[in-house]
């Protein structure tokens, strides 16, 4: 969020402060100035030949040159004044933040409203997530009353611990079945571990799907499906038994060096029953049968065992996850503007500051400007008419006439007029309003997004707003 862009934008990195030369005008030195122009002879020369005439009233050509040069300081300073003059007006210009102050107000006004836009959105998002989530709680008051259920749905911390421990299982009964069933067998050891990985697969995959729809269903409230999930419960221990001591069987048939020792295992069976003479054979069903068992436990274990229970809980759960991270990312966004826009505002204000110190400083810099000049001249006519009366002094002894009546006269030298500085008008009445507004904006934007941040309501409030309902239900 740019905070008041509308001023920002006229920010001028030519505004770091100010600092007026001392003094920008050449004072000629008199003395070098005699001896260069070599006065004393010249005058000495002229006042021989008795010039200018006792009745000239305008000066001789010496006493012009010597106030052309004069007035080409002059000039020069004059020149210098007017750059000088110029540079102080491109300053004031520069200051565009100072000379804008009267937006400040509407600026404020929309900053204050990008705010209230913001931490809108944000509240219609977290508002949105929390119907959302009453939603789901809705949901799983209704499943609980339509099931009987008066506990809360149960939580697993990770089912990829279950998957883990099933995955272990069979790598395990495999493991072992591998050691029973690579004897007699026609690839070695790789038929061995080909023959145990599927009977330790079959165990597994029964087992999982006893655990999640067989075990579970148990549980329900429905007589007619709760009766038919324990025959099916009975049905699968009936399977794991037959079918391990088939595997076990088919051990033996294998071992034995029988042809095809899986017809030969229904053989047996059909003979000897659920009885082994090896005790290989026994060791195989006991793993078997410990492996299926296991599994469909951690199957069973891997949800809320009441079918659909979990899947509501596990939703509202992430519901309430989803508000949490939208609160904090909320909460995070608002902080993280609410110090970038007192930054920036506080930036502005120090502006205004700034500019108008550097505004003080180039007028009063205008003002010393022109008083040195002014004492630049007088210093100049006062060079001139000692040039001229040094001259004049070695004319006078050097003539046997008088000297002209103008020697005793002094000179007038003409001042140039400064052209005058164009200073943009300020209303400083403003800066006052101005500062004043910035920093009643300050308070004002740390209230409003404090304020903002206070009225999210947490999960920890929200979870109890349902338990509190679920009371009065």
């Amino acid at each position: 969020m740019k905070a008041f862009g509308g001023l920002q934008r006229l920010f001028s990195d030519k505004v770091d402060g100010f600092a007026p030369i001392d003094d920008p005008f050449v004072r000629p030195d008199r003395d070098e100035t005699v001896r260069s122009m070599d006065l004393v002879n010249k005058g000495k020369e002229q006042g021989a030949l008795n010039l200018p005439p006792p009745d000239a009233v305008v000066y001789d050509t010496v006493e012009r040159d010597i106030v052309a040069e004069v007035k080409d300081h002059l000039n020069q300073a004059h020149i210098e004044a007017g750059n000088h003059i110029r540079s102080y007006e491109n300053r004031l210009a520069s200051l565009q933040v100072l000379y804008g102050l009267s937006s400040v107000r509407g600026e404020k006004a929309k900053t204050l409203g990008d705010i209230k836009r913001l931490v809108g959105d944000w509240r219609d998002k977290l508002s949105s997530q929390a119907e959302q989530i009453r939603a789901s709680n809705r949901e799983i008051r209704h499943f609980q009353k339509a099931h009987g259920l008066e506990r809360p749905y149960h939580v697993v911390d990770s089912q990829w611990v279950n998957f883990a421990k099933i995955l272990g299982t069979w790598l395990f009964e495999t493991a072992g079945n591998t050691f029973f069933l690579s004897e007699n067998n026609e690839m070695g050891i790789i038929g061995g571990v080909f023959s145990a990985a599927l009977v330790s697969l079959i165990n597994v995959l029964v087992g999982v799907l006893a655990g999640v729809f067989i075990w579970r269903t148990t549980q329900r409230r429905e007589a007619h499906l709760k009766a038919i999930a324990w025959i099916m419960m009975l049905l699968w221990m009936a399977f794991v038994v037959v079918f391990n001591f088939y595997a076990g069987h088919f051990r033996d048939a294998q071992s034995l060096g029988l042809e095809d020792p899986t017809l030969m295992a229904l053989a047996l069976f059909s003979e000897e029953g659920f009885w082994f003479e090896n005790f290989y054979s026994w060791s195989m069903l006991i793993v078997g049968m410990i492996a299926a068992g296991f599994v469909a436990y951690e199957a069973y274990g891997m949800d809320d065992p009441y079918p659909g229970y979990g899947k509501l809980g596990r939703r509202h759960e992430a519901r309430e996850e989803t508000y949490s991270e939208l609160a904090a990312e909320a909460r995070e966004e608002l902080a993280e503007e609410r110090n970038d826009v007192i930054k920036q505002t506080e930036e502005l204000r120090d502006r205004v500051g700034l500019e108008m110190r550097v505004r003080g400083r180039v007028l009063a810099a205008n003002e010393q400007l022109a008083y040195r000049f002014e004492q630049h001249h007088k210093q100049l006519e006062g060079l001139t008419n000692y040039l001229l009366k040094v001259y004049q002094d070695a004319n006078r002894k050097a003539r046997s006439e008088p000297a002209p009546a103008y020697f005793d006269q002094q000179l007038e030298l003409d001042r140039p007029k400064l052209a005058s500085i164009h200073i943009p008008p300020l209303d400083e009445t403003l800066v006052g309003k101005a500062e004043d507004e910035l920093n009643s904006t300050i308070e004002e934007v740390a209230e409003a997004f404090d304020n903002a941040i206070e009225s999210f309501e947490s999960i920890d409030a929200l979870r109890q707003e349902l338990r509190d309902g679920a009371a009065d239900d």
